[in-house]
């Protein structure tokens, strides 16, 4: 993206709908070459902000970040398993009890697979 487009996305986050609007009572004295300036700035501004928000929305961006999501919800699943086993090795009771509990689901389901 383009140096003015970053400026442009700065000015804009910094900004209200307030700050676009004239205060009430008072003229504006700005030139014709001045408000034509205000307009391009405020074209840069929400040419800045849409393309943000395509970029936020593109499907692509979504199903990597989906991707990176999973992929961090599994690391961190294995670390508590690995550490869950360490503990059941070391003799921890709840641990052993833990493990125990899942592999008897795991058998009931396996089983009730097969009976049906």
């Amino acid at each position: 993206m383009s140096n003015v487009n970053e400026a442009a996305r700065a000015v804009a986050n910094a900004k209200m709908a307030s700050d676009y609007e004239a205060p009430v009572g008072v003229e504006d004295t700005r030139s014709a070459s001045e408000v034509q300036k205000d307009i391009e700035r405020v074209r840069e501004e929400l040419t800045a902000t849409v393309n943000e928000l395509a970029a936020k929305l593109d499907p692509e961006v979504l199903k990597e970040d989906l991707k990176v999501a999973a992929m961090e919800k599994v690391e961190n699943v294995k670390a508590k398993a690995q550490a869950l086993a360490h503990d059941a090795a070391a003799g921890d009771k709840k641990a052993i009890g833990v493990i125990a509990g899942v592999a008897l689901s795991v058998a009931a389901i396996i089983i009730r697979k097969i009976v049906k």
